[in-house]
């Protein structure tokens, strides 16, 4: 239905004779101007009730190459009626193109799609992107740049452009402003450029200041646009395009052109970490990234360089290579580039060694000298960077790993050694190509991983860190938080009878997915149940590696007696800190009657840490089993 009309109008206009035509594009239509339809419309297109349920096509495809208008011609004369006939949506004179047709393009080898964000004083650099790569691209290459720079550098507009060989750059749209950390805008220019610019390969590029994952305001898998600064990459007006923006950009431009892409480069400082490979590898073969700072001399010549490599029609490898070697290739920073395809291995490895060290009976003896050898590991901000003091708890991950594989002379046992040496090869295999830290410190292989050097920095950003694929997939929390000892152990026990008593844990957000239980042991991010014990005596232990805020101040931990069975004998719930083996909290209680089996033992601030006393009974647990269920 139209909203310009009341109810009478809509009816009349719904079951009345309404052509709808396609015509040659005018810049300005007058009342009166007749309507020439590039082909017959297929008869009315009533809508009985003014649904917009039950529409059909109403002209044959394919149109000629053309600019058309649509318009609603209301009367079906044939005849623009101003103020009656809709007009490219709306009823008034028309000062834009309804939709382009344009001729099917050629596909060739390779469309080159450059995100050139200008903001943060990158302006001058970037505004010659488009230029550079038109004037070193042959026919067998498309380019298109969306650039966006600095106002007050004197680049006001954002302006898509197409480049073609021989030097020459068309302006295809003038926008005047965007926000180029929205998800929307690059995934606007990218669909533009691979609907336009059909090619067997794809380079995306993304230009810009880069900042790893930090500041992600985790969990927010569903996150919306308009951040806080400090994400990813792409910066503009306090808004950045972050990890899970940029993956769900990744995912809909793939199902577009219906495979994986070639090349993403993430062209921007500290974006060389196995956490930004993992939300790239499912839709391109090859990423380029740099694991420290980029420098602005690092732009002279790049593309031009670059683009005459793939002009040879090289494939997705080698042109991920050339992005890193080609002059000028980084000096004092140091960039690489990944076969994605090999990073699943790798995620495998880093679990393996997790769970080995992890589960292995002497790991409370050997992690003080994994924590020895974190404190020498290769940082990846260069050392004095001004403000780079947050990336600094991002460390080299096969430096990490060669250091724990090479301590044969230290407590580590061998399996956890060899398990090291597996996550270093895997990592090896993924860094495909390196150049730079001419001059510096030894240490650096291309990929890094969040290493946090204090327990502090660790608690600070864990929330944060829960949200991604990376963190779930590999343990790497659990095995932080219990590297730095911050995690908080709830021991359940008990006697012969009753049979079963089960554990149950509450998060911050009031919910009933907030819980952890015996048929959902890691439904908290940070927070796991080890085991379900039916048969008596327990232990059962929940494991909390860090608190998250939420809805409600607290998390709450309680006890239900499945058995429902009576008893004279105590259970018991010790709460212990980190590593150290004294409880700071223990409670007991007999289930001296069978309806109330509920037993809320303590809440644990989410400010601070604190553990308040409840030791209250109920008749139930918050979203918990009924009196009568079974257990599968």
């Amino acid at each position: 239905s139209f909203n310009v009309f009341g109810p009478l109008e809509c009816w009349d206009l719904c079951n009345h004779g309404v052509k709808w035509v396609i015509v040659p594009h005018q810049a300005v239509w007058n009342d009166g101007d007749p309507l020439n339809p590039v082909q017959t419309p297929l008869g009315d297109t009533v809508q009985y009730g003014c649904t917009n349920a039950g529409r059909r096509l109403v002209w044959p495809a394919p149109l000629t190459p053309g600019q058309y208008d649509v318009i609603v011609d209301v009367d079906a004369d044939l005849v623009y009626d101003k103020g009656q006939d809709f007009l490219d949506g709306y009823s008034g004179p028309g000062n834009w193109v309804g939709f382009t047709v344009q001729e099917e393009p050629e596909t060739k080898d390779w469309t080159v799609l450059v995100y050139a964000d200008g903001e943060g004083g990158l302006s001058g650099t970037r505004s010659q992107y488009a230029t550079e790569i038109a004037t070193a691209m042959d026919n067998d290459t498309y380019a298109g740049v969306l650039f966006d720079g600095d106002d007050g550098a004197g680049y006001p507009d954002c302006k898509r452009y197409i480049c073609q060989s021989g030097g020459t750059v068309i302006t295809d749209q003038d926008y005047g402003e965007l926000n180029m950390g929205q998800a929307l805008t690059l995934y606007d220019f990218l669909v533009w450029g691979i609907a336009k610019f059909p090619a067997d390969r794809y380079m995306v590029v993304l230009s810009n200041h880069g900042g790893s994952w930090y500041n992600e305001s985790h969990p927010v898998p569903n996150e919306l646009d308009y951040d806080e600064a400090g994400k990813a990459i792409c910066y503009d007006n306090g808004d950045g395009l972050n990890m899970f923006e940029l993956e769900r950009v990744f995912r809909d431009v793939k199902t577009l052109v219906g495979r994986k892409l070639n090349v993403v480069w993430m062209q921007g400082c500290l974006m060389g970490a196995v956490e930004v490979a993992s939300v790239s590898k499912d839709y391109f073969e090859y990423m380029v990234s740099h694991e420290t700072v980029r420098y602005g001399s690092e732009n002279t010549n790049k593309f031009p360089n670059l683009i005459a490599e793939i002009n040879g029609n090289p494939n997705g490898g080698t042109a991920a290579e050339k992005a890193v070697t080609v002059e000028t290739a980084p000096n004092s920073s140091f960039a690489a580039s990944y076969d994605l395809g090999r990073y699943d291995a790798l995620e495998t490895e880093i679990r393996r060694f997790v769970d080995a060290a992890l589960g292995h009976a002497d790991w409370e003896t050997f992690k003080g000298e994994i924590t020895t050898i974190l404190n020498t590991v290769r940082r990846v901000a260069p050392p004095g960077g001004a403000g780079l003091d947050l990336y600094m708890q991002n460390g080299d991950l096969i430096d990490f790993f060669n250091k724990i594989a090479a301590a044969d002379g230290r407590a580590i046992p061998e399996s956890i050694r060899n398990a090291a040496t597996a996550v270093s090869s895997d990592a090896g295999s993924l860094v495909d190509k390196t150049a730079g830290n001419t001059g510096g410190d030894a240490g650096l292989f291309g990929v890094a991983i969040w290493l946090p050097r204090t327990a502090a920095e660790f608690s600070n950003y864990a929330a944060e860190y829960s949200g991604f694929d990376f963190a779930t997939n590999t343990r790497w929390l659990a095995f932080l938080a219990d590297l730095y000892g911050v995690f908080m152990r709830l021991e359940l026990t008990w006697g012969e009878v009753p049979w079963d008593l089960d554990s149950h844990c509450y998060d911050a957000s009031g919910t009933a997915e907030g819980h952890v239980r015996w048929n959902c042991r890691e439904c908290i991010a940070g927070v796991s149940l080890d085991r379900d014990d039916t048969s008596s005596y327990g232990p059962e232990n929940i494991r909390i590696s860090f608190l998250t805020p939420g809805a409600l101040d607290h998390y709450a931990y309680w006890v239900w007696n499945w058995s429902g069975t009576a008893t004279t004998e105590a259970a018991t719930v010790k709460v212990f800190r980190g590593s150290d083996p004294q409880p700071v909290k223990t409670y007991s209680h007999v289930f001296s009657t069978t309806d109330l089996r509920a037993w809320h033992v303590c809440d644990i601030m989410t400010a601070d840490g604190s553990i308040v006393d409840i030791n209250t009974t109920a008749a139930a647990v918050p979203f918990g089993p009924s009196k009568n269920a079974v257990k599968p």
